[in-house]
């Protein structure tokens, strides 16, 4: 019984991957924010909907039922969702982050504020990423301890943890990361020495199918959901998985089938009006000696110094020949 009840939970994770699959394809497609946004929130419900197939054995349905336990279940898988972010979130995260547009004063607020600003993100994360190791158990408990509240579960998640279990996490995430990139490495590897059109998309199959359920199985270890790693080999388990590698493939064939008869429009910017490192950037002298080539746009940086006059440059610090070191604009 027990171990049927895995089969079912293995063949719904490589379901989930096979979806996850899917929602990518379809922003790759259409390149829409509209659709990221509906993406996102796909991702979030079957991410949620995934971890409630994981601890169904553990918990009676009645107690699924109470809105104390949906609200407790939903705001853990939240916080979830946005750890997984940095990490890929399955193959997502690439996505979000290049389909909503910044405005030009956003970017240059950003570019001028990168390094403070990148710290507090980075410290804010690493915060998050600390605490969330930390009380890893607490989607585990609030399944098995349903008759305890929201603060008596997270009290009991923080007295079974330790900073010696938030190393060994730290620990299997780096392990798994390995794991993934040696997938990469090995495909590309043997990409290299085929050559092949069907290896490359037989490979890009493997690698959206076994990637996410990579993530997907390292989620459950680190909530401590049982969860069997093993798929018997059955003549529907056979099928099921031939059938999704074959499926995720064939989605990446129609994905560069589409971008190869819809090509982008494309525009040529030379970059602070140097070409091939053929001079010294945002100068006079660079942009004399490329405008023979006739392009439409050239991008220059802009700063604007102390006494208020603005100058081509790149860094708000400017060498100034004759004295030592740099000087702040």
């Amino acid at each position: 019984m027990v171990e049927r009840q895995f089969q079912k939970l293995n063949f719904y994770l490589l379901g989930f991957a096979i979806v996850m699959a899917l929602l990518k394809f379809w922003m790759m497609v259409t390149v829409d924010s509209k659709i990221v946004v509906i993406c996102a929130f796909l991702s979030l419900l079957l991410l949620g909907s995934t971890i409630n197939v994981g601890i169904g054995n553990l918990v009676p349905n009645h107690v699924k039922k109470k809105i104390c336990f949906r609200i407790d279940f939903w705001l853990a898988v939240l916080t979830l969702w946005f750890t997984m972010l940095p990490f890929g979130l399955f193959g997502l995260s690439a996505f979000f982050k290049t389909s909503f547009p910044l405005t030009g004063y956003q970017f240059t607020w950003i570019t001028i504020n990168r390094y403070w600003l990148l710290g507090c993100l980075i410290t804010a994360y690493v915060v998050l990423l600390m605490v969330v190791l930390y009380l890893r158990r607490f989607i585990y408990y609030l399944a098995t301890s349903y008759n305890k509240s929201f603060l008596q579960i997270l009290t009991l998640s923080r007295h079974t943890a330790s900073l010696k279990d938030v190393g060994r996490s730290l620990l299997l995430i780096a392990i798994r990361i390995g794991w993934v990139m040696c997938l990469i490495l090995f495909l590309s590897f043997i990409n290299y020495l085929v050559g092949q059109q069907f290896v490359f998309v037989l490979s890009l199959g493997i690698i959206n199918l076994c990637v996410p359920l990579i993530e997907i199985k390292l989620l459950f270890r680190l909530l401590a959901i049982p969860v069997n790693s093993h798929i018997k080999l059955t003549g529907i388990s056979v099928f099921g998985l031939f059938g999704a590698l074959i499926f995720v493939s064939v989605l990446g064939v129609t994905y560069s089938s589409h971008r190869i008869l819809k090509p982008a429009q494309q525009e040529i910017i030379v970059h602070r009006g140097v070409i091939d490192n053929d001079g010294a950037p945002n100068t006079i002298s660079a942009l004399k000696k490329n405008s023979r080539y006739r392009f439409s746009y050239v991008e220059m940086d802009i700063q604007e110094t102390k006494d208020h006059h603005f100058i081509c440059a790149h860094n708000d610090t400017l060498f100034i020949p004759g004295v030592k070191g740099t000087r702040k604009m």
